[in-house]
């Protein structure tokens, strides 16, 4: 007889649970009487968090790389709200910034201790041009049937180029997007910390690369400016333009396009120094503050800015083709 899909159970345990990790190796097992090849992937990444002091745990996250980038997706808990798919991403601590020795380093990304308490829901997309349009009644994207760079997207069907994501957001419309979302459907939306950004991109893992597929950027990984290559000498495509939202493979959280297609706003003001906010849920959000930070790098970006620790700010009036937003339910 055919087994039960047990699958939704245990990662609702999971998120129930996250003080349990010990729910992901049962999990493993069972994918494992499925025949499910994912297993290997659950183990490699419990391991590589809860084994910190194995030798091979740089040889563990290597092979999870390999399998992203080979096709795998991860199991991730989730959860659907008004269309918009979320991934669960548990409590942990991580250090946030780069490394002093990472090309492209600078001060406003000293590396410092972060720990945040409790999980919550990150988009596993930048919002779309059609969810953006089905909220604000509005679609002011560049890469749109009406927007400057219609020519761009000219080879697109209007369903493909509802899966745009939408640019040309100032941080204040972001914020009015998720105050007009949370109105309808009830739960409370927002733009993610840095940190909680920052924590996302990195998956858990332990090794402080670049980028969360491994070292090199040279757009094919992501949708960037490949003839400015990180990592490596070899050039690659420039597209300029946006791409549908995950046309690329996610991390090992089950997110997409965190190193390129567009800028994402964040909750905090900028600082220079955000290793000074605390080491718990750090958050700079003042009411007046007037510049704002993005991070993931976009389309028209050199390798070196869609790093993972990556800061750009600008002011929450300003607009432009590569800015858009990613949300977080808590």
């Amino acid at each position: 007889m055919p087994q039960p899909d047990l699958l939704p159970a245990f990662l609702d345990d999971i998120v129930a649970h996250p003080e349990e990790p010990s729910l992901w190796l049962i999990l493993a097992d069972w994918l494992d009487e499925q025949g499910d090849p994912r297993a290997e992937m659950i183990r490699l990444h419990w391991m590589a968090q809860y084994e910190p002091g194995h030798r091979e745990w740089s040889a563990r996250e290597a092979r999870i790389r390999e399998l992203l980038r080979g096709g795998m997706l991860p199991i991730v808990p989730g959860r659907s709200v008004g269309g918009i798919e979320f991934a669960w991403i548990p409590p942990g601590s991580f250090a946030m910034g780069s490394p002093a020795d990472e090309d492209g380093h600078s001060e406003r990304e000293r590396q410092h201790r972060v720990t945040l308490t409790r999980g919550y829901f990150l988009g596993i997309h930048l919002v779309t041009q059609n969810q953006w349009q089905a909220v604000m009644g509005s679609n002011p994207s560049a890469f749109s049937r009406g927007g400057m760079w219609h020519n761009d997207v000219r080879n697109f069907s209007d369903a493909d180029v509802g899966r745009f994501p939408v640019d040309s957001i100032s941080w204040v419309l972001a914020r009015e997007f998720c105050e007009k979302l949370t109105e309808r459907l009830g739960c409370r939306f927002d733009l993610p910390t840095e940190a909680q950004w920052e924590w996302a991109c990195r998956g858990g893992m332990r090794s402080p690369l670049p980028f969360h597929f491994g070292q090199v950027l040279n757009g094919l990984q992501a949708n960037c400016d490949g003839r400015t290559p990180y990592g490596g000498p070899l050039t690659g495509p420039y597209l300029s333009r946006t791409t549908m939202v995950g046309s690329f493979a996610p991390n090992i959280r089950g997110l997409y396009d965190l190193h390129g297609n567009l800028m994402e706003w964040c909750r905090d003001a900028y600082r220079v120094d955000p290793q000074k906010l605390g080491e718990v849920d750090p958050v700079n959000d003042p009411a007046t503050a007037n510049r704002r930070v993005l991070r993931g790098g976009c389309l028209f970006s050199h390798g070196k800015n869609c790093r993972t620790a990556a800061r750009h700010d600008y002011t929450i009036s300003d607009r432009s083709t590569f800015f858009g937003l990613r949300l977080v339910v808590a």
